[in-house]
């Protein structure tokens, strides 16, 4: 899986590189919480922060809403950032919910928001699971790769977020 480093992703920030989508992936929250600041702070002026800073949860059920904001321009801001936690919540759904939380995910990494940097967490996905072909069904696992595969391909999956 390609990752990159702390370093290497502020680099890519610095440079003003578009950063779409990213999985912060990890169990040390010292790390992600250093993420989360650092993409706050680059992608959302401190003046619009209340408006332009999202949080979200896929352990409450919130995966369209957080689908919903991350299509919706921000208030007072040129661009936002929408986290959705708890990201591996969705395998525990039930097969339809776990099918529409997926999908409402696959179509927006489809054709992501140009004013949205979306940033899904997750403790931990299955290794496993990377070994699963790309257009297989929707099987209770197939998710994991499915969102390491998209991850992989935009180059964002930092160190930081072991």
């Amino acid at each position: 899986m390609a990752r990159i480093s702390q370093q290497e992703l502020v680099g890519r920030l610095e440079k003003g590189k578009p950063v779409p989508a990213i999985l912060l992936l990890g169990e040390e929250p010292y790390l992600r919480d250093a993420c989360r600041a650092l993409l706050i702070e680059r992608f959302v002026p401190e003046a619009s922060r209340t408006w332009a800073v999202s949080r979200y949860s896929a352990d409450r059920g919130e995966t369209q809403a957080a689908m919903d904001q991350a299509q919706t321009m921000a208030m007072l801001s040129p661009q936002q950032v929408v986290f959705l936690e708890d990201v591996e919540a969705i395998e525990k759904l039930g097969e339809k919910n776990r099918d529409e939380a997926v999908e409402q995910l696959d179509v927006y990494l489809e054709d992501p928001a140009p004013f949205t940097v979306l940033v899904m967490e997750a403790t931990e996905l299955d290794q496993r699971m990377q070994l699963a072909p790309w257009g297989c069904g929707r099987s209770r696992r197939n998710w994991r790769y499915k969102m390491r595969a998209r991850f992989r391909s935009q180059g964002y999956l930092p160190d930081c977020m072991r």
